[in-house]
């Protein structure tokens, strides 16, 4: 008995020794995103031609080097997608839906804080994610927006500027941010309301327009956490994008508004990189050391 638990060990562990990872190539990838075209059914058969590129060279190397590839059926009414390479390894990121969005924007968040990347490549990313989905997977055909074709009038809210900072007040004295609310009555020109559009004043005599707006209570004694709040017709959504997946979340809750607002991809894409440009703070320009595919 014991002479064949022996032999069993001896074999096991042989054969755990003798396991080698395949290495990934260019060819083995582009067979790898093959596949996954003829899934979608963007291509008829395995062996038919595909483009494979960076984003910012054409140029692949032999040796892949970690970063986000384009990739799609070499023709120019037809989805692209995009893969991540990540050393050994590849994730495909699927836009064609907007869940799928979703799951690759987190995908692509995760690798950038892994790659410790600057601010303005993830921006760039994201923002590349975003507008192939709705300018091109939408609309293979035509490749545009039709949301962007003319400028929709913005939505009033129920929500008068000063009944929406008594709203924000009392989430802030939920968070400790406020020590009570007859302290905001107090000091209530502390609580800074900004929004996200070109033009960062609000009209304190007319109804607050549906949109995304950060707000913060300022405080000489200590710096105070900076929130968002997703003002709809009726109702508010605040969140926050410090913690470990608040960006991700935020970004989707911005997604989930400017579909059902019908919004310009061009406006959603302007929201996300200041959101993105809130939550990283080192600029490429600080060290421009990244070599990207």
């Amino acid at each position: 008995m014991r002479i064949a638990l022996l032999l069993t060990l001896l074999l096991t562990s042989n054969f755990g020794f003798c396991q080698e990872t395949e290495k990934l190539t260019v060819e083995s990838l582009k067979l790898e995103l093959a596949e996954f075209l003829l899934e979608k059914k963007s291509i008829k058969s395995i062996d038919q031609h595909i483009n494979f590129y960076g984003i910012h060279k054409n140029k692949i190397d032999e040796n892949l080097k970690n970063g986000i590839y384009v990739f799609n059926n070499a023709s120019s009414h037809n989805r692209s997608f995009f893969v991540i390479v990540d050393d050994n390894s590849f994730s495909i990121l699927d836009i064609s839906t907007l869940q799928g969005l979703k799951d690759s924007i987190a995908k692509t968040l995760e690798f950038a804080n892994k790659q410790k990347y600057c601010t303005e490549i993830i921006q760039d990313y994201i923002s590349r994610l975003v507008n192939i989905h709705f300018r091109v997977n939408r609309n293979p055909t035509t490749q545009l927006n039709k949301n962007c074709e003319f400028e929709i009038k913005p939505i009033k809210s129920t929500y008068e500027l000063k009944s929406l900072k008594l709203k924000l007040a009392e989430f802030l004295v939920k968070q400790n941010e406020i020590e009570n609310i007859e302290y905001y009555f107090e000091y209530d020109l502390f609580l800074m309301v900004r929004t996200f559009e070109i033009y960062y004043g609000i009209d304190k005599n007319e109804n607050i327009e549906c949109g995304v707006y950060s707000f913060e209570f300022l405080n000489e004694e200590y710096d105070q956490n900076r929130y968002y709040v997703i003002v709809n017709e009726d109702w508010l959504e605040i969140f926050e994008i410090e913690s470990s997946g608040g960006l991700s979340d935020g970004i989707n809750k911005v997604l989930d508004f400017a579909e059902s607002h019908k919004y310009c991809h061009l406006k959603t894409v302007q929201i996300i990189e200041q959101l993105i440009g809130k939550k990283y703070s080192e600029s490429c320009f600080d060290n421009p050391t990244f070599e990207l595919p």
